[in-house]
């Protein structure tokens, strides 16, 4: 989930033009790339700015249209609907990338047969698949960080190869690390 690989794409809605702006820079400086805003028909998943008037009735008229795409919810407080993942204002950046790691696990290969299925069904779906915990303690306590640069690898690489071996510092540090806040383990977002 890093820009070197697929970033996330998601559609920004109930936001106006100098807030869809911000959260596009938002979403390349702070979060390093791990998301990219789209049009709407490309999008893996939705984010919703929930305190505009009419947002909880516009999440479910999109639900009720793309039941299977994850919805992350910008709220200065948490809301009601069980299918939106609810991150609150003022966004933290750890708190940030814990909401896209846990949307992009939710995002499914949809099958062809899915119109067969019905709206119910896809539902529970989502909300038993919607647990994003710690593989040790089964904690939801979680956060999310960026690796930064290696200084260790750096060194490494400029002992063994010369100057060039300095680049060694960038390896990994595209990578989110889930740390559990609760028994302190860690690992790579997207490996199990």
């Amino acid at each position: 989930m890093n820009k070197s690989n697929n970033p996330l794409k998601v559609a920004l809605h109930g936001m106006d033009a100098l807030t869809s702006k911000t959260m596009v820079m938002y979403l390349q400086g702070q979060c390093k790339g791990v998301a990219i805003v789209v049009s709407d028909s490309e999008a893996d998943i939705d984010i919703f700015d929930a305190d505009v008037v009419g947002a909880e009735r516009l999440m479910q008229e999109h639900h009720a249209q793309r039941p299977h795409r994850p919805v992350i919810a910008l709220s200065l407080c948490k809301g009601s609907l069980e299918y939106v993942l609810y991150v609150k204002k003022p966004l933290k950046t750890d708190v940030m990338l814990v909401a896209l790691v846990k949307a992009s696990s939710l995002c499914m290969k949809v099958p062809e047969n899915l119109a067969e299925k019905t709206q119910e069904n896809v539902t529970v779906m989502i909300q038993k698949e919607s647990t994003f915990v710690c593989p040790k303690c089964q904690s939801t306590n979680l956060t999310g960080n960026k690796k930064g640069f290696g200084l260790g690898k750096a060194i490494f690489g400029g002992v063994l190869v010369g100057g060039i071996g300095l680049l060694g510092g960038f390896i990994g540090s595209q990578k989110v690390r889930v740390t559990c806040m609760e028994c302190g383990h860690s690992w790579v977002a997207g490996k199990k």
